[in-house]
């Protein structure tokens, strides 16, 4: 293996054991920060657009409920909470990994 595609290993390693750590330590309001939200909901914070909802934090994140899924299909561009949620845990790595 040659030197520099064993840096380059050591480089993505690096990158993934940081984007490991930042997703462990992540919160709601991380994820689903004000641009976000901005971008895609009629409101500024997750909580306000939660409870416009009638959820809670923890039951968004661990139960989402089919109609919890007709509030973000009403209220967003998106199909379900899963699609919601993965595409602002992507939003929030591409701007956390920018250099």
């Amino acid at each position: 293996m040659s030197k520099d595609f064993k840096d380059l290993e050591d480089t993505f390693g690096k990158l993934a054991d940081k984007a490991e750590a930042e997703l462990d330590s992540l919160s709601a309001d991380k994820i689903f920060n004000q641009d976000f939200l901005q971008k895609y909901t009629d409101c500024s914070d997750i909580d306000t657009f939660l409870s416009k909802g009638g959820i809670s934090v923890d039951t968004a994140a661990f139960d989402p409920t089919p109609q919890f899924d007709e509030y973000i299909c009403q209220s967003t561009p998106f199909l379900s909470w899963k699609e919601m949620y993965n595409t602002a845990i992507n939003e929030y790595l591409q701007k956390f990994f920018t250099i």
